[in-house]
């Protein structure tokens, strides 16, 4: 058990100790609060279900309340597996979001807008900002 419990968390201390270099360049319109990182990124999949049935809620969905995110540069070295691992768990609350975000002109409007024209089928999480925005992950093939 020591010998699985102590790489495990060798790696979470090396998530959390490495630099960003990359994450000025991650979200490509709108101020963010705070960066999105490979941590927030995974804890919007494991929030899923919450998120999406707050989703489901809303009526209308705004452009200017979209942050885009590209989730490829948050996965650089840091568990890709694990992301897998994720995306195979969250599969029907990935295409839930994916349901919900489709019928919204305003998110396929506003995913056209970034330079790497994700498709809302690119869509992989979906995070609710404490400042009533929603924080779109992504990762294009």
């Amino acid at each position: 058990m020591k010998k699985l419990i102590l790489p495990a968390t060798a790696f979470l201390l090396a998530v959390a100790a490495a630099p960003s270099m990359a994450q000025d360049t991650l979200v490509s319109r709108g101020d963010v609060a705070m960066k999105p990182t490979f941590e927030s990124l995974v804890s919007a999949m494991t929030n899923a279900k919450t998120t999406n049935d707050e989703l489901l809620k809303r009526q209308t969905i705004v452009d200017s309340n979209l942050v885009i995110v590209d989730a490829k540069p948050l996965l650089e070295g840091k568990g890709e597996e694990m992301l897998k691992i994720q995306q195979d768990r969250s599969k029907g609350d990935i295409k839930l979001l994916q349901e919900i975000l489709e019928k919204h002109g305003a998110v396929k409007a506003r995913l056209k807008k970034e330079s790497a024209s994700p498709d809302v089928d690119d869509i992989i999480a979906a995070e609710l900002l404490k400042d009533g925005r929603i924080q779109l992950y992504y990762i294009k093939d």
